[in-house]
């Protein structure tokens, strides 16, 4: 039974569908999530890195450890036909102070076409930022 199907079926019959009953969609690049000290990551990976990360933070390496900052790569306006282009914003994984330099890192399986784009602009537009692109290779070389 489809998950629609399972809707109507609860509808009709007036009554709320069970939770998690339906099937969770997948990643189109089988990333699962994963969810470490209440906390929910986009992938395994991510949560490692931030295991690293947070032990790093707990001895002292690095400072500061913030999940998920957003930054602004475009800002909004409105175009000569009078539509509002909204702002694009970036949001790496991760941030946090080493060698009193700032350090963004964002986790990546797959680098998408969108992703490669948005990276190019944060990197003109905070070029005073370290920005690191992590991935497994990473995490094995930290012994994670």
């Amino acid at each position: 039974m489809t998950e629609k199907a399972y809707q109507e079926l609860c509808a009709r019959a007036g009554i709320s569908p069970l939770a998690g009953s339906g099937k969770a969609k997948a990643h189109k690049y089988n990333a699962v999530k994963k969810t470490v000290d209440g906390v929910t990551f986009d992938s395994a990976g991510e949560a490692r890195a931030f295991a690293l990360l947070n032990l790093w933070h707990k001895v002292g390496a690095i400072q500061s450890l913030e999940r998920q900052p957003r930054y602004t790569l475009m800002d909004g306006y409105v175009d000569a036909t009078g539509r509002k282009v909204r702002a694009m914003e970036y949001v790496p994984d991760f941030r946090f102070i080493r060698d009193n330099k700032i350090v963004v890192v964002d986790f990546k399986g797959m680098k998408t076409e969108a992703y490669k784009l948005k990276a190019k602009l944060f990197r003109q537009r905070y070029p005073y930022l370290v920005f690191e692109e992590w991935d497994v290779t990473t995490l094995k070389q930290n012994g994670v």
